[in-house]
């Protein structure tokens, strides 16, 4: 990515998260996670585009390892908030499914499909973190099935955004702008899109 486009991004992430007041070493990470994922998609898009290897593995590793971690990186003093635990969770999966670790069956991974919906779970849902929140359940919802599925969707109802979500285009929300939704997981956001929508219309 051209050096601009690199600020760019870095201050956009930072002006979704901020707000959220997650800690800086995490929006950190997912500035590292965008600027990773749009070199996926771009090579993707390119196939005379060839990848380093060595350098992929690394970033990725280091990306991973962050999220893991998190926050056992930052002072004792400080403790991980149910929004920033949301965040990182679906940060992992987010780049499980980019990397096609994750099957698009939407099997995904039980075990932080669960952690995050007990995060989300202990989240106000404050107007400020409706962007992050709205990607958040993305994410899960589109790695979840049955039961699990039906409750990020209904969580994605209950915010305020919900109506101006469909139809979805990345470009139209600010998170998947940054970490695009409809280049990791296709015709499921739309699909998402509709039963939120239709539970959204029901509530009303």
């Amino acid at each position: 990515m051209p050096s601009q486009q690199l600020r760019a991004t870095e201050i956009s992430i930072s002006q979704i998260l901020k707000p959220c007041s997650i800690h800086s070493k995490l929006i950190d990470t997912m500035t590292e996670l965008s600027f990773f994922s749009h070199t996926i998609f771009f090579a993707r898009s390119n196939p005379a585009v060839l990848l380093d290897p060595a350098i992929f593995s690394e970033d990725l590793y280091y990306i991973e390892h962050q999220l893991l971690s998190f926050p056992t990186t930052i002072p004792a003093t400080s403790q991980e908030r149910g929004v920033e635990k949301a965040c990182r969770l679906a940060g992992l999966l987010y780049i499980k499914a980019a990397l096609q670790e994750i099957p698009h069956s939407k099997n995904g991974s039980s075990i932080l499909l669960v952690q995050l919906k007990e995060a989300l779970t202990t989240v106000w849902m404050m107007e400020a973190e409706e962007p992050l929140l709205v990607w958040v359940c993305f994410v899960g919802a589109a790695l979840s099935k049955g039961d699990l599925r039906g409750w990020f969707v209904q969580y994605l109802t209950q915010l305020s955004a919900c109506p101006r979500i469909f139809p979805f285009e990345d470009e139209d929300m600010e998170m998947s702008r940054l970490l695009s939704l409809k280049k990791v997981f296709g015709s499921v956001i739309g699909d998402i899109c509709c039963e939120s929508l239709q539970c959204w219309e029901i509530s009303q």
